[in-house]
């Protein structure tokens, strides 16, 4: 059975409700077939179901079909920045503090970054990172570039 995304009926139908106004699942139904779909009126009532489709008015106050409008993916650097409580460091160590259970991946973010960070190595608790940069040094350009990354 072929994914219900990857449906050639599916695109077809997403395309009709994007590019026309039209306004019953009779006009789908229609459309459809006058494409080469052997569709019926009952299939279109569950696809519309399935895809979440809704009614919606049109600039000039019809009913028409519409896709829901998905809202964008948060980007992931947002969603990083939201898990870091604090970035701090003394001579030695770098400490990053996380919400609880999110150390470890924010420590697989900065291990894959761990070059451009100047980076030895991290050890993850629950909500503690510890980090130790490559010299004594470079504490606070190891610092400065997980404040950036991370922020």
């Amino acid at each position: 059975m072929p994914s219900f995304k990857k449906d050639p009926v599916v695109s077809a139908l997403k395309t009709l409700i994007q590019q026309k106004h039209l306004h019953t699942q009779q006009e789908l139904c229609e459309s459809l077939q006058s494409m080469g779909f052997n569709i019926t009126q009952s299939k279109i009532s569950r696809l519309l179901r399935r895809m979440n489709v809704v009614k919606c008015k049109d600039e000039d106050g019809n009913i028409s079909y519409g896709l829901p409008q998905e809202p964008a993916p948060p980007e992931a650097h947002a969603l990083v920045s939201d898990l870091v409580m604090t970035v701090s460091a003394n001579t030695w160590l770098v400490v990053v503090r996380t919400t609880p259970g999110a150390a470890s991946v924010i420590a697989r973010v900065l291990d894959y970054h761990k070059d451009q960070l100047n980076m030895l190595g991290c050890i993850a608790g629950d909500d503690t990172i510890f980090v130790t940069p490559k010299a004594e040094h470079s504490i606070e350009d190891c610092l400065r570039a997980i404040e950036t990354l991370l922020f």
